[in-house]
């Protein structure tokens, strides 16, 4: 997945963050810069917040990556549950994976289901 930057008035750095595509072709990936919902943007911030209030993020350097919700074990029901809305999504229907990069040495991961994914997006449910 690529990350596209776009210069904003104030400073600010609009990111895709969200993978893009269709069910048909997941590995598509979107060149349109947008801003983050008022979800993303607050979940990125308490989650970096409680990272770093844990001591548990590196020093640069060195990157960190972590989920973006609680830990779960792989292959677990929480594993594959939306981080937007917590809704279960089975194996063979598609997980979306979402990458975000908050600060220069905290990447994030976690997973949406389809309507959350198209919600990021800037789409309808």
């Amino acid at each position: 997945m690529s990350t596209n930057e776009t210069p904003r008035g104030n400073g600010a750095i609009a990111k895709t963050q969200v993978e893009a595509g269709s069910d048909t072709n997941p590995t598509a990936t979107s060149a349109t810069p947008r801003e983050n919902t008022a979800w993303l943007r607050c979940t990125l911030a308490r989650r970096v917040a409680d990272l770093v209030s844990a001591d548990m993020v590196a020093a640069p350097p060195t990157m960190t990556v972590a989920p973006l919700a609680a830990p779960t074990s792989a292959g677990s029901r929480e594993d594959r549950s939306c981080d937007r809305c917590g809704d279960y999504t089975p194996t063979g229907a598609m997980f979306w994976p979402l990458v975000c990069h908050p600060t220069p040495y905290i990447i994030l991961i976690g997973g949406l289901c389809t309507l959350c994914k198209n919600l990021e997006e800037g789409g309808a449910r």
